[in-house]
């Protein structure tokens, strides 16, 4: 457990240095739970609250992991907007859902970054460069289920407005939030 501690603390100087973060952000809560760990949940709720706030935390590390060094303003605007919003899933609602959308961006971006993929971030969410073309991404995340749909005709907007000859377009849909909306483990839904 003490990588973990250690990896999330030098996200945490990353962003101190990008002069980001504060200690009531949800990157230090998550660094505080994680030191605390203690007590152990008592129910399956707490259980799930547990799980996320680990994985929601290692995104974090994947995204400096991915990006130290290669600070962009669009990724500053991205990061101030993940460190805002409720600290916990469970307390998300569609008013303050912003940050973890944001995030599912990043998050994205990371992990294609992470394995040698050229990604840029901005507007269009994400702007992939392979040797076959170009391809332009809009992340979507709705809340409910009942918003699928609505999400993806928009992101299609989107993609229709911004294409640019020769390039592909793509929508990329979390369904997590949908899934799970933090107080559940996926064997107990």
């Amino acid at each position: 457990m003490q990588s973990d501690i250690e990896a999330l603390e030098k996200v945490v100087e990353w962003l101190d240095g990008l002069t980001l973060g504060h200690v009531t952000d949800r990157l230090h809560k998550y660094v505080d739970n994680v030191r605390q760990q203690l007590p152990l949940p008592t129910n399956v709720s707490e259980a799930a609250e547990m799980g996320f706030i680990f994985l929601e935390a290692r995104e974090f590390v994947n995204v400096c992991t991915a990006y130290k060094g290669a600070e962009t303003p669009a990724l500053i605007a991205k990061l101030r907007k993940v460190l805002k919003g409720s600290w916990t899933l469970s307390q998300e609602s569609s008013k303050n859902s912003d940050a973890r959308n944001t995030m599912f961006e990043l998050s994205l971006a990371a992990e294609l970054k992470l394995r040698g993929i050229d990604v840029e971030l901005g507007e269009p969410d994400l702007l992939i460069t392979l040797p076959e073309g170009q391809y332009v991404v809009e992340c979507k995340r709705p809340f409910k289920e009942m918003s699928v749909r609505a999400n993806v005709k928009g992101a299609e907007s989107q993609l229709r407005a911004n294409l640019k000859p020769g390039q592909h377009g793509v929508i990329a849909v979390s369904l997590s939030r949908i899934v799970n909306p933090g107080n559940a483990m996926l064997g107990n839904l």
